[in-house]
């Protein structure tokens, strides 16, 4: 997608009234029969990540890490699996933050998770909100994206600009951020997001499965991490 094609492009995918109908109907499903929804992009992808923060960056346990737009949660109860406890995640749509603290009590009972897990999950408009305020007014050490800033831009009355604010507002010196987007190539990413001001620079691109057509080949689905400097 071009920055073009984002000022003008709409889909019922970048309101909040159709991630409410998603979460609630999440929710129901869960407790009907236990389903946990969708990971977004796919298991692999999410492990990539996770690997590469816990293995590669050798992150301690006790970094506070926040997902934006955390939907069902489903990156936040990997990371606890991992033996990750300081979580939060925020998400504008309030079917989906009740839907992850209905997992969190599930799974805490049933000892999916270590009962050593902390997370807070929070009601919040990310472009609008001081996402640190859960986090005592702290910067986080660690913040993921995987699909919100997609679904951001297929709002064109939102100001994009918003994110990059928002970001610097709650990323700590020397901090990771992680992104996935299935919008946005890596290249696209990285002109977005490294900018003249210096603030981040780009730490690594996570390879995901590819595609070819017409002589070219691509990714499905681009990730790349930065480092504020």
């Amino acid at each position: 997608m071009s920055e073009e094609d984002s000022d003008t492009f709409r889909s019922p995918l970048g309101t909040k009234q159709h991630w409410d109908e998603v979460y609630q109907l999440e929710i129901n499903n869960f407790e009907d029969h236990g389903d946990i929804g969708e990971v977004w992009f796919g298991e692999q992808v999410q492990r990539k990540v996770i690997r590469y923060i816990s293995e590669t960056l050798n992150v301690p346990l006790n970094t506070p890490i926040f997902d934006i737009g955390t939907g069902n949660g489903a990156f936040l109860f990997a990371l606890a699996e991992e033996g990750y406890h300081e979580l939060f995640g925020s998400d504008y749509s309030e079917p989906s933050v009740n839907f992850c603290r209905i997992q969190q009590a599930t799974f805490t009972e049933d000892k999916t998770i270590p009962e050593t897990a902390h997370f807070t999950f929070f009601v919040s408009n990310f472009l609008e909100d001081d996402a640190k305020t859960p986090n005592g007014g702290n910067f986080y050490s660690v913040i993921h994206d995987k699909g919100t800033y997609d679904a951001i831009h297929l709002d064109p009355d939102i100001d994009k600009e918003k994110y990059y604010t928002a970001l610097k507002n709650c990323l700590a010196p020397g901090g990771v951020f992680a992104i996935t987007s299935c919008n946005w190539t890596e290249d696209e990413l990285i002109a977005y997001f490294v900018r003249q001001d210096g603030y981040l620079k780009e730490l690594t691109r996570i390879s995901n499965k590819t595609f070819s057509f017409g002589g070219k080949e691509g990714n499905t689905v681009s990730t790349v991490l930065f480092k504020r400097e």
